[in-house]
């Protein structure tokens, strides 16, 4: 028995509204990038991330939050390198908080953006999908 993907559903909605708040949050943040302050990047990456969140699916979410907080464990706390040493408890909770926030917003992103990709080149360029194959057990027993 074998199945063809021949789309890859990551968003729960792609409402213009939800996809102009990332545009505008990308490009605030941008701003406070130029102006060199702090406060305009951090309510530019708050939305942007609002709009992430809410374009993919909760599983998505839920899965990049516990894979981010993972690796923020391991990077602040488990092993951390040579610039956490001598940072007190409070500013390691603070770098996995911010860790697991950008590690949701990138590869959220990364995975919509592959996705779109991969619908793209499958229904519009007609190139061929993900083929998968699944034998039965029987079937295994006598080939």
């Amino acid at each position: 028995m074998s199945y063809q993907l021949r789309r890859f559903d990551l968003l729960r909605s792609s409402h213009p509204g939800f996809i102009g708040l990332a545009v505008a949050g990308l490009a605030v943040a941008l701003v406070g990038v130029k102006m060199k302050s702090l406060a305009v990047m951090g309510v530019g990456g708050f939305l942007y991330t609002i709009a992430v969140c809410a374009l993919q699916k909760p599983v998505l979410t839920v899965m990049l939050g516990i894979l981010g907080a993972g690796g923020g464990v391991i990077t602040f706390f488990a092993m951390p390198g040579q610039e956490m040493q001598g940072a007190t408890f409070s500013q390691r909770l603070i770098a996995l908080v911010l860790f697991i926030v950008l590690y949701l917003d990138l590869m959220g992103t990364l995975l919509m953006l592959g996705a779109y990709l991969y619908n793209l080149l499958v229904q519009t360029v007609g190139l061929g999908g993900i083929k998968i194959e699944i034998a039965e057990e029987g079937a295994e027993a006598e080939a």
